[in-house]
C-alpha cells in the first residue's frame, strides 16, 4: 500500500510560484512573497512586480521617499508604473525624490505615471525630465490647480502618450514623441497649443470635437494623425478662434463618422447668443474649408443658432448629401422664411427635415412651398425615396399649421404620385402626432 504523499508549496518549480502570485488578489501578494526566503528571491515572482501606488501625507514628503526606497530590491523587479494620488504630487515631494539616489534609481525606469488629482506647477515640470528620463505614458486627472501647464512636458523626450482627464491645459506643448493624445472632460482655452509633429491618435470626450482644440493643432497639418470618429462639432467657442485658421486646418484633419449602421447622426452646435449674422459667419467659415466629412450622408442636427435669410443656402452647399436635417428646439428664426425650400432644392439626397418651432409664434412661409416642390422633383431626388417634413409646434400653432394641412391637402387632389411627399406635425403637449398625408387628410 502507497505511502501518504505530500507536496509542499515549495516544491513546486519557480515558473508556477509566479503564475499562482499573479492569480493572488493584490492585496495578498506582498504577504505571500513576504512569507519566506525562497519566494521572497523567486525570479518569476519578481518579474511580476512592476507598479507602486503611493499615498499617504502630503506634508511629509520623506514618507513617500521611504515607499519608492522600500520597492523590492531584486534584479527581477522592476517599477515601470508608478501612481501618485491626492496630494502627493507637489514640488516639495518631488524635490525630495531628486535629492534621494534610492530615489532616482526606482523612478529612472517608470514607463507609465498615473497623477490623480494633484497639483501640478511649473516647478514641478522642471523635475520631471530628471525622474522620469524613460516616460512613455502621462496620464493626469483632474489638475488641482485647474490649469495645466503643458509646456512644463516638453522635455520629456520618451513620452509617447498623454492623456488628459478634467483638467485645462495651457501653454505651449513642443514635442517630436508625442504618438497620442487623449482629451477627457477637458476644455481647450484660447493660445494652447498641441505641436505634437509625430502625432498619430486624437481621442476626444464622446467624439466632440470643438474649434478651441482644431486651433490648437498646427495650422500645417499633422502628416501621420489617424482619421477620427466625430459626431459632435461644436462651434460655440468660434469668438476665441481664428475662422481663418480653422477652415485651413478642418481641410486636413481626416474626420471621418461611422457610417456601417443605418444611422450617421451628426450633431453641429451653435451659440445661443449669437445674432443671425454671427451665425452666418461662422456657418461659411466651416464651408469654406470642403471638410470631407461633410460630403457624407448624414442625420445632421443643428442646435443653438440663429437661422434667417442666407442661413440655409449655405448649409445646403455645406452638406449637399445629408439625407435627414433636424431642427431643434434650441434654435431660433429671425423671420418667417427660414430656408426650407432651399433645403429641398438644393440637398438632392434629402427625405426627412425636421422642424421645431416651439417657443415661435409663426409658421414658416415656405413650408408650403418646400413640400410642393418635393413633390414636383420628384424624379429628380436621390434614390427617389419619398420626401417627409415634420414640424413640432406648441397648441397656439396649432390652427395655422391646420390651415397649411388644407392647402396642401388641396393641391395634392389628382397629382400624380400622390405618396410621394408626407406632411406631419406633433402638438408639444401630446402624445400622438396629427397629421395628413397626400392621398387625403387622414389622420397618422
Amino acid at each position: 500500500m502507497a505511502g501518504n504523499r505530500s507536496t509542499s508549496l515549495l516544491t513546486l518549480d519557480d515558473e508556477m510560484l509566479g503564475y499562482i502570485y499573479k492569480m493572488l488578489p493584490r492585496e495578498e501578494r506582498a504577504p505571500f512573497r513576504q512569507s519566506c526566503k525562497t519566494l521572497h528571491r523567486s525570479k518569476s515572482i519578481n518579474e511580476h512586480i512592476s507598479s507602486q501606488t503611493i499615498v499617504g501625507r502630503n506634508d511629509l514628503p520623506e514618507e513617500s521617499v521611504r515607499m519608492l526606497q522600500d520597492f523590492p530590491k531584486h534584479e527581477h523587479a522592476q517599477l515601470t508604473t508608478l501612481s501618485i494620488s491626492a496630494g502627493e504630487w507637489t514640488a516639495d515631494t518631488l524635490q525630495a525624490w531628486f535629492s534621494s539616489e534610492a530615489a532616482r534609481t526606482r523612478l529612472a525606469s517608470v514607463r507609465n505615471l498615473q497623477l490623480k488629482d494633484s497639483k501640478f506647477d511649473e516647478d514641478c515640470g522642471m523635475l520631471l525630465p530628471h525622474l522620469f528620463p524613460n516616460l512613455d505614458a502621462l496620464e493626469i486627472f483632474n489638475c488641482l490647480t485647474r490649469e495645466l501647464p503643458i509646456s512644463q512636458l516638453s522635455g520629456l523626450q520618451q513620452l509617447r502618450s498623454l492623456t488628459l482627464i478634467r483638467c485645462t491645459p495651457v501653454g505651449v506643448l513642443q514635442s517630436v514623441s508625442l504618438q497620442e493624445l487623449g482629451l477627457w472632460g477637458v476644455k481647450v482655452p484660447p493660445g494652447t497649443q498641441f505641436n505634437c509633429t509625430m502625432l498619430r491618435t486624437l481621442i476626444m470626450d464622446r467624439n466632440r470635437l470643438s474649434l478651441s482644440l482644431i486651433s490648437a493643432l498646427p495650422l500645417l497639418g499633422l502628416p501621420n494623425l489617424r482619421p477620427m470618429e466625430v459626431v459632435i462639432l461644436d462651434v460655440s467657442d468660434a469668438a476665441d478662434v481664428d475662422l481663418q485658421g480653422i477652415s485651413q486646418r478642418l481641410a486636413w484633419l481626416p474626420l471621418t463618422i461611422d457610417d456601417q449602421g443605418d444611422s450617421c447622426e451628426f450633431l453641429l452646435i451653435g451659440h445661443r447668443g449669437w445674432s443671425h449674422s454671427e451665425s452666418l459667419l461662422v456657418l461659411q467659415a466651416l464651408a469654406d474649408s470642403d471638410a470631407e466629412i461633410f460630403l457624407k450622408d448624414l442625420d445632421l442636427i443643428l442646435e443653438h443658432w440663429s437661422i434667417g435669410f442666407g442661413f440655409m443656402q449655405v448649409l445646403t452647399a455645406m452638406f449637399p448629401n445629408t439625407s435627414k436635417v433636424q431642427i431643434e428646439t434650441t434654435c431660433t428664426y429671425i423671420d418667417t422664411d427660414t430656408g426650407l425650400f432651399h433645403a429641398v432644392t438644393m440637398m438632392d439626397s434629402l427625405h426627412i427635415l425636421t422642424v421645431s418651432l416651439i417657443g415661435t409664434e409663426h409658421v414658416p412661409r415656405d413650408c408650403l412651398m418646400a413640400l410642393l416642390t418635393a413633390q414636383q422633383d420628384r424624379g429628380r431626388r436621390s434614390r427617389n425615396r419619398p420626401f417627409k417634413l415634420y414640424l413640432d409646434i406648441d397648441p397656439p400653432m396649432q390652427p395655422m399649421v391646420d390651415i397649411l394641412c388644407n392647402q396642401f391637402r388641396t393641391y395634392m387632389m389628382g397629382q400624380e404620385d400622390p405618396d410621394f411627399v408626407l406632411f406631419e406635425y406633433l402638438v408639444h403637449d401630446e402624445p400622438q402626432p396629427e397629421g395628413v398625408n397626400v392621398e387625403g387628410g387622414d389622420s397618422i
